[in-house]
């Protein structure tokens, strides 16, 4: 049986829909000045509000295609994908219509786009409600396609949905010229392809398993990297080595020669052996200048992280609480990136 929502966003976004419609009937710059929105469709978590089994019910998508259609300076749209109603069989309250797409083809300055899916398996079951489907997703990067340099996707959502697939998720999404930084992490098929093949000034990308443009100036390793497949990418500089299963065995091999910084989470220097191989390691690789290590001291980790003394500067970066339900507007490379700490290179 499924259990009635305790919270709902709807009336917020109406409100906001609202007031950004009078500043545009008042002839205000405000409307104009909106460069970041963060909105959600369909149902998600709603845990901080005291209940275990709380959830939100959010805005329609028409309301949030009207919401972005109001801020023509946009340049960061972050979409939260909620899950839908299992008995009422319908996955229209989260992919746009015609109608709606419309509206969000008349902005022309938006640049990033982050979308995320419910990931709350118990709360789907618990709440009779069904995963999401990738169809908005789909869409928003067919739509804004050639305008996006950063695209961010944390999906755990359905090829297709729960019902019949539309065309937004059958026909190939139209290339992308202008992306730069791509992080992929449960994208659908459509999307991986699009960035795969259609984006030739990609230069950071991570999540993406497979055949990664050899293009790309940053990498995130996977379990099966090895150094004699990074040799392709003849213009990597920095290498995010927190995907890769044996870190000390990848430095030991030949590397491109233009790889400048190494990337790993703080777990890879948490025990004294662990920094002893590293350290060794990382003196064998000539060409790097500096390392960083991000650190999340809300998982289960020490508030703070002392950094290893190396024979190059290591940067720590401390990364933010992200709740379920947003996605951060990117920092540089360390997408939610609060405070950064620097550690001198050692003498040894």
């Amino acid at each position: 049986m499924a259990r009635t929502p305790t919270g709902d966003t709807e009336p917020a976004l109406i409100s906001l829909v609202n007031t950004l419609a009078a500043f545009h009937k008042k002839g205000s710059a405000i409307p104009k000045n909106v460069r970041a929105l963060h909105l959600a469709i369909g149902r998600t978590s709603g845990r901080g509000y005291g209940e275990r089994d709380a959830y939100l019910v959010h805005g329609s998508p028409d309301l949030v295609a009207y919401a972005v259609q109001l801020c023509p300076g946009l340049v960061h749209f972050s979409l939260t994908i909620g899950a839908i109603q299992a008995e009422e069989g319908d996955d229209s309250e989260v992919f746009f219509e015609p109608k709606d797409i419309a509206m969000l083809r008349r902005n022309r300055t938006l640049q990033q786009l982050s979308i995320a899916t419910m990931d709350d398996d118990d709360l789907i079951e618990r709440a009779d409600l069904s995963p999401p489907p990738l169809t908005a997703a789909n869409q928003l990067v067919r739509i804004f396609a050639p305008t996006l340099t950063f695209l961010h996707i944390e999906s755990h959502g359905e090829e297709g949905g729960t019902l019949e697939q539309m065309d937004d998720d059958i026909n190939a999404l139209p290339a992308l010229p202008k992306l730069r930084t791509a992080a992929l992490h449960g994208a659908s098929d459509l999307i991986k392809t699009a960035v795969r093949t259609g984006a030739p000034n990609l230069e950071s990308v991570s999540g993406l398993l497979g055949d990664v443009p050899t293009t790309v100036k940053h990498l995130q390793c996977s379990v099966g990297t090895t150094a004699a497949s990074l040799m392709a990418y003849t213009r990597l500089e920095t290498l995010d080595m927190r995907g890769c299963a044996d870190p000390v065995q990848l430095l030991s091999g030949a590397l491109p020669p233009g790889l400048r910084e190494l990337q790993f989470g703080s777990q890879s220097f948490n025990s004294p052996d662990a920094v002893k191989q590293l350290k060794s390691a990382l003196r064998r690789v000539k060409t790097i200048k500096s390392v960083c290590v991000f650190h999340n001291r809300y998982s289960g980790g020490a508030s703070n992280f002392t950094p290893p003394k190396l024979h190059v500067p290591v940067h720590v970066v401390y990364e933010s609480y992200v709740t379920d339900d947003i996605i951060p507007c990117p920092y540089n490379t360390a997408v939610g990136a609060t405070a950064v700490s620097k550690a001198k290179p050692s003498k040894r």
